[in-house]
């Protein structure tokens, strides 16, 4: 048994650097296609301030936005959709789902940090609809 555990690992240290190169190789060619681009929330607004998963879709994301409202994800963040555009404010320090109901999302105004740059906030918002409105 201890020579096939030798032979066994003299093998996997002869091939597995060979395997791991092809693998390295696939996947530079692979990513040669794709190009550097600006996507999300962080693009728009700058300070992530919180975040937010549905428990019980955990594909569905929130995103507070220091400088930039809310961002929703419901492809666990291929894609984002501003939802709190029409407010009267922008500064967005805390969001949070409500764990029995994830319709329910709260949302907390003003940022909770300190600085010339920070935003003031109006109050919390309640959606009852997952952030339509």
């Amino acid at each position: 048994m201890r020579i096939f555990n030798s032979i066994l690992g003299i093998f996997f240290i002869c091939i597995f650097p060979v395997f791991c190169q092809s693998n390295l190789e696939t996947m530079e060619q692979a990513a040669q296609g794709l190009s550097l681009r600006a996507i999300g929330p962080a693009n728009m607004g700058g300070r992530i301030a919180d975040v937010a998963v549905n428990p019980q879709n955990k594909s569905e994301w929130y995103i507070a936005v220091g400088s930039g409202g809310v961002w929703k994800s419901s492809n666990a963040g291929i894609t984002w959709d501003p939802i709190f555009d029409d407010q009267s404010v922008y500064s967005v320090g805390c969001i949070t789902i409500d764990p029995n109901n994830p319709n329910i999302v709260w949302v907390g105004t003003g940022e909770n940090v300190s600085g010339r740059h920070v935003g003031w906030g109006d109050g919390v918002y309640k959606s009852m609809d997952g952030g339509q409105s």
